[in-house]
């Protein structure tokens, strides 16, 4: 599962809602913001719900965190 959903990330975030953006709350240094996306996914015919983290730096975003929960 986890090959399949990884390779979806750019057309999930794409299309994923904004959910908030705020501080980092663990205070890393040179991050300017950290921003969650929620979207949902079909992985192997069962329906997910995907979040994923992304933190802002000065040049450039990149995805902290990535998950998939299933939903029933």
């Amino acid at each position: 599962m986890a090959d399949i959903s990884v390779s979806q990330i750019p057309e999930i975030w794409e299309t994923a809602a904004l959910v908030k953006t705020g501080n980092d709350n663990k205070q890393t240094p040179y991050i300017d913001s950290v921003s969650e996306f929620e979207n949902w996914c079909m992985i192997e015919g069962k329906l997910y719900k995907i979040r994923i983290i992304v933190k802002k730096q000065p040049d450039r975003y990149f995805v902290y965190y990535f998950g998939a929960v299933r939903q029933e």
